[in-house]
């Protein structure tokens, strides 16, 4: 048992893609992942991977809309 003053996590470390924008207020937690050309909504909390070329929003950040090569922004269904 360690004191909670001595008590380690291994460092997970976090990565922002170039050209992503981060809105005011947002967490982006130990061992996230931001791909590139991404848009993350203020105040959200990034947990996890966000793929290249999205928005994402919320508490956890979930995509919201891809960007589809000759189609354009494209909404994400809920769960996929």
């Amino acid at each position: 048992d360690a004191a909670i003053g001595h008590q380690f996590a291994p460092p997970r470390p976090v990565s922002i893609g170039a050209g992503s924008w981060l809105g005011h207020g947002t967490i982006v937690l130990p061992g996230a992942h931001i791909g590139e050309h991404v848009v993350i909504g203020a105040g959200s909390v990034v947990t996890g991977v966000i793929p290249d070329r999205c928005v994402a929003v919320g508490n956890p950040a979930r995509v919201i809309r891809r960007w589809e090569p000759g189609s354009g922004w494209v909404a994400v269904s809920p769960g996929s």
